[in-house]
């Protein structure tokens, strides 16, 4: 497994040694000194004032920039807010690809990268994403809401059903997953209610409820995931309760 190679102190020590002499005994600026032994002005100064030790190792050269990682951090915040977050090895994945492409093959990245760049981007956390359908995606915008809104009443109006509460229905239907797996992805720290999309092909079972506005309910109805129905499945039920079947527990 190939490391991250390390690009700091390229020069002799005796160098650093005999530029901190010019500049304490012979009265040599930090600028002159670090010209005339071939070292870093910064690193001869750090030096100087302490700031760094003698005989310290320097780490390794960082796999991504900070200008690379703030776009990494900018990036997955954006996939999660779109539905399609990442996952932690997707991550790993990424920053593996970016660093191959810079020459450094044969590359590890563990775990502990990502905790360490996490912590030096708090506004990335992990979340549990709930699988949510494209085109449930699509029915959360605040435009289509808006304009359902307004297509309901005007066929209240146009119905008379304002003040006729028994004559309003609403229904709908909730998805009891038969293989349910939600990863940890990353997000925004803060966000609530991280949605996955994923395809509309998964099995499941399904109930459609509906109830009136003056809060008379109806039979549920409920759809199991098979092609022959079992009566063996109404024991314990609902009285009253509907049933049906479609090949993968979806209403069709």
């Amino acid at each position: 497994m190939a490391t991250r190679p390390c690009t700091y102190s390229t020069w002799p020590e005796i160098s650093m040694t005999n530029a901190i002499k010019a500049v304490e005994e012979e009265g040599l600026t930090v600028r002159l000194a670090a010209e005339l032994y071939g070292i870093p002005k910064s690193t001869l100064y750090d030096r100087i004032r302490g700031n760094v030790q003698h005989g310290t190792k320097p780490g390794p050269v960082p796999y991504l920039t900070k200008e690379e990682e703030v776009i990494l951090a900018k990036f997955l915040i954006k996939c999660s807010q779109i539905g399609f977050p990442r996952t932690v090895s997707e991550v790993l994945a990424l920053v593996k690809q970016t660093i191959q492409s810079k020459g450094l093959s044969d590359v590890s990245i563990s775990y502990g990268w990502w905790q360490k760049f996490c912590s030096r981007h708090s506004e990335l956390s992990l979340r549990t994403a709930v699988p949510l359908s494209l085109s449930r995606a699509m029915a959360t915008d605040n435009s289509v809401i808006q304009k359902y809104f307004d297509i309901l009443e005007d066929t209240l109006k146009e119905n008379s059903l304002f003040n006729n509460p028994t004559r309003i229905f609403n229904c709908d239907e909730t998805g009891l997953p038969l293989n349910p797996k939600s990863l940890k992805v990353v997000s925004g720290r803060g966000a609530k209610n991280v949605s996955q999309i994923t395809g509309e092909g998964k099995s499941q079972i399904t109930v459609l409820a509906c109830t009136c506005a003056a809060g008379v309910p109806l039979p549920p109805f409920v759809i199991f995931d098979r092609k022959t129905f079992n009566d063996q499945l109404m024991v314990g039920e609902i009285p009253g309760t509907l049933y049906g079947s479609s090949p993968n527990g979806w209403i069709s």
